[in-house]
């Protein structure tokens, strides 16, 4: 009776043990289960509960109608089949071979085979990720195969060919001996015999694929968290060929999916030459995609049938018509828009009704020919920031959820539309600086965090597929720009993107600043080694005629191409009076008219200036255009861009707006300037350099622009005081003696001028004979309003000014000169509203003709500028550029024959007729 009752304690006990396992195993598929089952809300409800209150299968609806799981499975089990059966094909061949055949190297093959089995998987990665490249087989399930073969083949080939080796030889030759073949024995005797060892075999091949991915998986994962650690120490990096993207469906804490990167095939570098001639290395050795060969030329598009909410309720005809009058007008491209709110209304949802409808809109696109830029998180636009509602006021840099939100917004949007042929570009964000720091628009805090933002972005479209060209949208209003810190530094943004696009539409208080900042702003872009497009610019018709409408963008879509830029996105293509009431118009108004064309779809005079530069395009073959070497130099002091220990960060504007007008002052003198930035290292090979109104410069320096003047340079250096008074005076190492002067300067003092400053040639120089007279008007701050007292030396002076006291002094240093201005001309007139042309343009132009530039052409009124691009084949091409309110007639300096660019028809040079604010393109052939 006891043993009875020791053997039911026994049953129960293990029948209980049973149930805890049972229970153990099958509570986590209860709980995902049942999980799978409940309403969104009800998934993040604390306290969380086991069963739904609501039972739903919407999210199962979701999987399998709005995601790539489908798909994902599809592929699955294409990759395992091929994979499966291929393995079996070449391991039952191979293990045949080494079981069956007696040859010298048979065993060591054997062993080499399994050998490879103690090579990690991960070391692996980066040859097979080569090696498929050069095969063209990336994201292909052909590709995928291939990779898993080379895992598998090596332990199935060991396997098979034991199993081989297993089944007794005789039976083969008993075959042999009845006369059949050695094929007949293999398939009528051994294959058969073999088979359930094969199939064994071939069953081991879908598990092994599975710990190949989660043992790449736990590799990465590792990987990560090591990054993460050292990121404590340095800023964080992320990998460009191998990472993770955040796989959670929409809280902090939800589940990562594994996800190998597929980067986009990268192209050849682009040549880390500046314009003209090599001045220094390439910023960044990464490789970057190549731009299309035809320069984009377009417009930022949102529909007049809804303006940003376009896709909610998509207009197919409108857009249409739209698209058809941009094609008319000889436009190639679109920067397109997902409003973030509506493309992606929940954290891991995104919404495809309105990727239906963009997918429409690319199809509207590939039938016209017309590439469009997708633009990703669009939560600033035209004076207004939305958000998604479910941001919760998170931070967009910072914030590790949301970022990890952006990411996989940006890669499902990628693999979702980035195979569309009308796909041309990507873009991050829109005016991020605005959206991410609306009051302040971003500070020196932000530097690091924005950077990481950055690169994590930009990995996200390579993550989802992106192969085509990628940039930030941010607007290029870092501190090498603008002198002003929003922590979107260009030298750490240029590294990872392919392209940097300017936005313009500052407003200035004179003509030729309004005409030429943007070229300006592409110009001092250069330093980055990437392409620039002028990614927005315009005017609204609230604020000028549509007549000066179209002389604004005339004069600025041709400087901005001479100044390096190879694409233009205006702002933008329609006006929106139809939709007056929709925010942020209703708040905005004068954002209604930034079109191209009316609220009726009419073009505006602007629209036709795009239609004669995109002629104007074509007839010189811009892609191919580059300026000829220049033998004159601006430099760009490091005080624009670095905050040096204690230095007021309003020097940085300071000097912007010198740098600003000396180059306006240079335009006006026809002195083609490469920009050569101190930070960089002041390079030779310029017979000129300029460095206007400067009140400080690194130490170093000084003795550097002393070595260019001693190897036969000239080089200009013009004082002021700067605009506050936090040590005013000059930051200059070694002045007396570099210049031969002895300054007179009073402590704590400045020497202010006002009104009208008079200066006269004290001796001829340049093409300006002794005796003439230049004028300035005096301005500026207390600080800044003032002159530098010096005696000369051992220089000699050149202009003196009213009282007879030295305004611009030259010292011989070896084969060159030292060239000092003790009137900040260049700060005077970034002061003085409508203040251009003015009188420094003469001196610059003095300044060259002492040094020996000589302009391919010039023309000596300073509203005109002349100005050659050339081919590497030799084709030259003249533009002459007219900030002349009336009709004129230029006469050009130039050696050769004129032809217009576009008609062909001969033009003399002494009479190039151009229209109000005119520009005309000419084909120069013969004498250079």
């Amino acid at each position: 009776m006891s043993a009875l009752r020791s053997k039911g304690t026994l049953a129960t006990a293990t029948w209980i043990g049973v149930a805890a396992m049972a229970i153990w195993t099958l509570a986590p598929i209860a709980v995902m289960v049942f999980t799978s089952l409940k309403p969104r809300d009800e998934v993040f409800a604390i306290p969380p509960t086991l069963f739904p209150d609501t039972w739903t299968l919407q999210n199962y609806v979701e999987v399998f109608t709005n995601s790539s799981m489908p798909r994902a499975f599809v592929n699955s089990i294409l990759a395992a089949a091929f994979v499966t059966l291929m393995t079996l094909i070449l391991c039952t061949s191979a293990g045949y071979a080494l079981a069956r055949f007696r040859f010298r190297s048979a065993r060591p093959i054997a062993l080499f085979i399994l050998l490879g089995q103690m090579v990690p998987i991960t070391v692996l990665l980066l040859p097979l990720y080569e090696m498929i490249g050069e095969m063209r087989l990336q994201d292909s399930v052909v590709g995928l195969a291939i990779a898993h073969l080379v895992i598998t083949v090596p332990l199935v080939t060991w396997m098979i060919r034991n199993q081989i080796a297993s089944i007794p030889i005789e039976l083969e030759e008993a075959v042999l001996m009845d006369g059949g073949s050695r094929l007949d024995a293999v398939t009528y005797v051994t294959l058969p015999v073999a088979a359930p060892g094969i199939a064994a075999a071939g069953m081991y091949v879908p598990p092994v694929m599975a710990r190949v991915r989660a043992r790449v998986g736990a590799d990465l994962v590792r990987d990560r968290a090591d990054r993460a650690r050292r990121a404590h120490r340095v800023r964080l990096r992320v990998p460009r060929r191998l990472g993770l993207d955040d796989g959670g469906v929409g809280r902090p804490d939800g589940p990562r999916g594994d996800r190998l990167h597929h980067p986009a095939e990268v192209l050849r570098p682009r040549s880390g030459q500046r314009r003209g001639q090599g001045l220094t290395a390439p910023m960044s050795t990464r490789r970057v995609m190549s731009m299309p060969a035809t320069p984009w030329l377009g417009v930022n598009y949102w529909s007049r049938a809804g303006g940003p909410r376009m896709w909610v309720d998509y207009d197919a005809e409108t857009v249409a018509e739209e698209l058809d009058t941009l094609v008319e007008h000889g436009l190639n491209t679109t920067r397109s828009f997902f409003f973030w709110p509506d493309f992606m209304p929940e954290p891991g949802r995104i919404d495809e009704a309105k990727v239906k409808a963009f997918l429409q809109f690319l199809d509207q696109h590939a039938e016209r020919g017309l590439g469009t830029i997708p633009t990703f998180l669009v939560g600033h636009m035209s004076g207004e920031n939305w958000d998604p509602s479910w941001r919760g006021g998170r931070d967009l840099y910072t914030d590790v959820w949301l970022v990890g939100r952006q990411s996989w917004f940006i890669r499902e949007m990628v693999e979702r539309i980035g195979g569309h042929e009308a796909v041309v570009g990507w873009l991050v964000s829109n005016e991020m600086p605005i959206y991410g720091r609306p009051e302040t628009r971003g500070g020196p805090e932000d530097r690091e965090a924005v950077s990481a933002w950055a690169e994590l972005m930009v990995s996200a479209v390579r993550a989802g597929g992106g192969t085509q060209p990628v940039s930030l949208g941010d607007g290029a209003w870092g501190i090498e720009v603008t002198g002003a810190d929003n922590g979107f530094h260009i030298r750490d943004i240029a590294p990872l993107v392919d392209f940097l696009g300017p936005h313009v539409y500052r407003m200035e208080d004179d003509q030729s600043r309004q005409f030429l900042t943007a070229a300006f702003i592409c110009h001092l872009l250069d330093f980055a080694d990437r392409p620039v497009v002028l990614e927005e610019f315009g005017v609204t018709s609230a604020y000028v005629s549509d007549v000066n409408a179209a002389h604004y963008y005339r004069q600025v879509l041709h400087s901005s191409l001479l100044a390096g830029a190879r694409g233009w996105l205006a702002w933008n293509n329609t006006d929106y009076g139809h939709i007056a009431d929709q925010d942020p118009y209703r708040h905005h108004a004068f954002e209604l008219y930034f079109g191209l064309t009316d609220s009726d779809g009419r073009p505006k005079p602007a629209l036709r200036e795009l239609r004669d530069f995109a002629r104007v395009l074509e007839a010189v073959d811009v892609a191919a255009l580059r300026r000829p070497a220049s033998d004159a130099a601006l430099v760009v002091s490091s005080y624009l861009e670095q905050r040096h220990p204690l230095t007021p960060a309003a020097d940085g504007p300071f000097v912007f707006r010198s740098l600003r007008q000396a180059w306006i002052a240079a335009w006006e003198a026809d002195v083609p300037l490469d920009l050569v930035r101190e930070r960089d290292g002041i390079v030779d090979g310029h017979r000129l350099y300029l460095v206007p109104s400067t009140k400080a410069l690194l130490a170093p320096t000084w003795t550097r622009l002393e070595e260019l003047a001693a190897g036969g340079a000239t080089v200009y250096v013009s004082y002021c005081s700067g605009e506050h008074s936090w040590q005013r005076g000059p930051w200059w190492a070694e002045m007396n003696r570099i210049f031969g002067v002895e300054h007179q300067l009073r402590y704590g003092l400045v020497e202010p001028v006002s009104g009208e400053v008079e200066l006269t040639v004290a001796q001829p120089f340049g093409d300006l004979a002794a005796g003439e007279r230049l004028a300035f008007t005096a301005a500026g701050t207390e600080n800044s309003c003032s002159y530098l007292p010096v005696r000369p030396v051992d220089a000699e002076v050149l202009l003196t000014d009213a009282e007879g006291r030295p305004a611009l002094l030259r010292r011989r240093v070896g084969q060159g000169f030292m060239v000092l201005g003790t009137y900040p001309v260049e700060h005077f007139a970034a002061m003085t509203p409508g203040v251009n042309p003015e009188d420094t343009a003469r001196i610059y132009r003095a300044l060259a003709a002492e040094a020996g530039v000589r302009p391919a052409a010039t023309v000596r009124d300073p509203l005109l500028h002349a100005e050659t691009l050339e081919h590497p084949d030799g084709a030259r091409f003249l533009w002459v550029v007219s900030q002349h309110a009336d009709a004129v007639v230029a006469d050009v300096e130039i050696a050769g024959e004129l032809a217009d660019a576009v008609s062909g028809e001969p033009v003399e040079p002494g009479r190039v007729a151009l229209d109000a604010f005119g520009v005309r393109v000419l084909r120069v052939t013969g004498e250079r």
